[in-house]
């Protein structure tokens, strides 16, 4: 049964944010704005002015979670950082791996995959690899931003692991030293690798 926040919003923006992270949470929904266009529709604001923005979203799903499924999501946080742990130690001899996005900042809802940033390494070294230890893997791309006119295309590794989806982003030793921009946040995406992930397990 779907719990709400108890706490009545002061205004519809409010509202708005409050019940984007209720059905992130609660329906498993990954992506923070069609969470916030469903909201919308169903509090009726058919308005797209003074709508909440990512960052603000991530906020009020990391209260939403505290506060509602505070149990159940540190476990299913801690199982997707382990599984983060166990892909990025089998694939460091072969490049660089950092994790970044929910599983690292902690806002994970069910369909959350894990996602690993592997630096200085070709697609094509990473498909040999795959093929010479038999892990299945199905071939994709992602789009990522350093700036604003500046958008690009890196090569993506989708595969199953314990249970969850991973996914591995290409990053060629040509591309940009520093990390894509959060297209939530407006800023750089923040990278851990292995240490901080099992700080992270430590706590």
């Amino acid at each position: 049964m779907s719990r709400r926040l108890e706490t009545c919003p002061r205004d519809s923006r409010e509202q708005l944010v409050q019940e984007t992270a209720r059905l992130m949470a609660e329906q498993g929904i990954e992506d923070p704005f069609a969470a916030r266009h469903k909201a919308a529709n169903r509090l009726g604001r058919a308005s797209a002015r003074d709508l909440p923005g990512g960052e603000e979203i991530l906020t009020a799903l990391h209260n939403y979670l505290a506060l509602f499924q505070d149990r159940q999501h540190q476990q299913h946080l801690e199982e997707l950082r382990r599984t983060a742990l166990r892909a990025m130690r089998r694939l460091r001899p072969l490049a660089d791996v950092r994790l970044v996005g929910a599983v690292l900042d902690g806002t994970v809802v069910a369909s959350t995959p894990v996602i690993l940033h592997l630096l200085g390494i070709t697609a094509e070294e990473v498909t040999i690899y795959l093929l010479e230890h038999r892990i299945n893997y199905r071939e994709s791309a992602r789009s990522v931003e350093y700036g604003p006119k500046d958008s690009r295309e890196v090569a993506a590794f989708v595969m199953d692991l314990d249970g969850a989806t991973l996914e591995t982003l290409i990053f060629s030793p040509d591309a940009p030293r520093q990390a894509p921009i959060c297209p939530l946040t407006g800023r750089a995406m923040v990278r851990a690798g292995i240490g901080a992930v099992e700080r992270l397990l430590e706590k």
